[in-house]
């Protein structure tokens, strides 16, 4: 809550719309990292144990990529932290256009009507044979 709050009220901050992409993004000297969570935090202290390990931070480039929902709070946590050189970008799943359902097996099973309404009908007869661990319900552990 407190990362949308400082993007609310420093908007100006925050916006990329219009700038230039870094060079170091498409630069295949440099070391890359896709790291896809929804996890702010988590995703954080990943790019913060891999910089603080690596002898050249200057020398790595991480594309974070999160849902809609994460990505104003994952993107003011990569801009107020200082991750000592390394370069960052955050974008939504949504805006890399060759994620779809020819690439991503989970999302073309996703897409299926019968796996929809497994996985979002909270149905008895769709349930799992472990009920009491409903994480299998849960399409993130497909």
């Amino acid at each position: 809550m407190r990362l949308m709050e400082e993007r609310i009220a420093r908007p100006e901050k925050y916006i990329d719309d219009g700038k230039p992409t870094p060079s170091e993004f498409e630069d295949p000297k440099l070391y890359h990292y896709a790291i896809f969570s929804d996890n702010v935090l988590a995703a954080s202290v990943v790019v913060n144990s891999a910089v603080k390990n690596s002898k050249d931070p200057s020398q790595h480039v991480f594309h974070v990529v999160t849902d809609n929902m994460n990505l104003g709070a994952m993107q003011v946590m990569f801009k107020m932290k200082d991750y000592m050189g390394a370069h960052n970008e955050v974008k939504a799943v949504e805006d890399y256009k060759f994620l779809n359902s020819s690439y991503v097996p989970v999302l073309k099973q996703l897409e299926s009507a019968k796996m929809q309404q497994f996985y979002f009908n909270n149905q008895l007869e769709n349930a799992t044979k472990d009920t009491n661990n409903m994480k299998f319900r849960n399409p993130k552990y497909l």
